[in-house]
């Protein structure tokens, strides 16, 4: 899994976008479908990306799919 700002349906890997959730949800909750080890790795690692504080508020569409790195 994957959360992003904007949904992305033309992307082959994806199979499934569900509806807008709050960062600290999936953070929290889904930490480990995102591929973190910890909540706070992953607040670490979106952090990083966004180069900034993102809220627990903060609404991402998770997006289901086929992910891996190879």
């Amino acid at each position: 899994m994957t959360s992003r700002h904007q949904k992305y349906p033309n992307d082959p890997r994806v199979k499934i976008i569900l509806p807008l959730t709050k960062w600290g949800f999936i953070r929290d909750h889904w930490f480990g479908i995102e591929g973190a080890d910890s909540r706070e790795e992953l607040q670490q690692v979106i952090e990083s990306i966004y180069k900034r504080k993102v809220s627990d508020d903060e609404m991402f569409y998770p997006h289901i799919g086929d992910f891996k790195e190879e």
